[in-house]
């Protein structure tokens, strides 16, 4: 009798596992394998801020590890090559980068001699060399931004330590800036994509303990929960990545011991026009049974439809110390089977 007892729970918590994971609308997703690649960054490093500009060249900001934390890194996905082509001015520690339509790359955040950051760098890639363009009225270190869309120059950046409640629009080709909205959740430490004129953040919020995904609209400056509220606490640094057509990607950023429970060896998928998201298992994560602290800086390829990662700092849970690690990895996304891209909206 006890033996039965003992299989019925353990039967009803995987139930319960797998419908937290897996929406009842979502299907089963196939376990995707990771592809390490023979090249890795110069030393270890985490919290580096990528940007891909659409052809060959994915860019990485900064850094958290020591002696790394200013640098400006080009990888070249056809030639598989990294090379230093700069260097910022402050410490690019957890902040995030946005691109003008001539091509240039703006850094946002940041610390300076361990104070936060408030000032604009733009690097120019015709050049490489930056400059600080604008100064704001308050750092945004551990904020996230979008675009208002494909072709603007505005951004709107989302809170941040020092006003988690602020969003602040930027335009990038007049270097001026101007708080439009105060956000009814605190944002800090999350990760956002764009959709049309909608902004999708995931983060647990200040003291909000969130655990669904936040849709602001960029119009209205309206924001608010959208679907189930099973996604895990986002308390930590992820990733997140947008394929452009319909699936935005959400790489680390909590705990898997904290409600609701989610395993760390696996990415989350989220859909912006149903809300709904499902738990994607990956095989041979760099996480060793731990979990991500710093997730990889991350960027999404179109053309051969994989996820690009650089870099990351995990947590061992048996010797309690986060450990930075120097792998450069790429996922396929190909066994998802995702839909083309005439099928669905485009993002502008």
């Amino acid at each position: 009798m006890a033996s039965q007892l003992s299989t019925i729970i353990v039967a009803t918590c995987t139930l319960l596992l797998l419908s937290i994971l897996k929406p009842s609308s979502g299907q089963g997703l196939p376990i995707l394998t990771p592809e390490y690649l023979a090249i890795k960054l110069p030393s270890p490093n985490s919290c580096l801020t990528p940007f891909y500009d659409g052809n060959d060249s994915i860019y990485l900001f900064g850094g958290c590890e020591e002696n790394n934390r200013n640098q400006i890194l080009v990888y070249s996905i056809i030639s598989e090559v990294i090379r230093f082509v700069g260097t910022l001015p402050t410490s690019g520690m957890n902040g995030h980068v946005q691109g003008d339509r001539a091509g240039n790359m703006y850094y946002i955040g940041g610390l300076n001699n361990g104070e936060e950051w408030t000032q604009v760098v733009k690097f120019s890639p015709a050049t490489n060399t930056t400059s600080v363009v604008v100064t704001l009225p308050f750092s945004v270190q551990d904020s996230t931004s979008v675009k208002y869309n494909g072709t603007s120059n505005t951004i709107y950046i989302i809170g941040g330590d020092a006003n988690p409640t602020s969003l602040m629009a930027l335009d990038l080709s007049l270097s001026t800036h101007s708080t439009v909205a105060t956000l009814p959740f605190g944002i800090h430490q999350a990760a956002s994509f764009r959709y049309g004129n909608k902004a999708y953040v995931f983060d647990a919020g200040t003291g909000e303990n969130q655990t669904t995904a936040m849709e602001l609209d960029l119009d209205t400056f309206r924001m608010m929960s959208v679907g189930p509220s099973t996604l895990p606490r986002i308390i930590l640094f992820p990733s997140l990545v947008f394929d452009g057509n319909l699936f935005a990607y959400l790489i680390g950023g909590y705990r898997p011991d904290s409600p609701p429970v989610t395993p760390s060896e696996g990415i989350i998928q989220f859909n912006p026009i149903t809300f709904e998201h499902a738990f994607v298992p990956v095989r041979n994560y760099p996480i060793s049974g731990n979990y991500f602290y710093h997730s990889p800086a991350s960027v999404y390829v179109a053309r051969n439809n994989r996820i690009y990662c650089f870099g990351v700092s995990t947590f061992n849970v048996t010797a309690d110390r986060l450990v930075a690690r120097d792998e450069i990895f790429k996922i396929d996304l190909t066994p998802l089977n995702l839909p083309s891209t005439s099928t669905v909206a485009t993002r502008n």
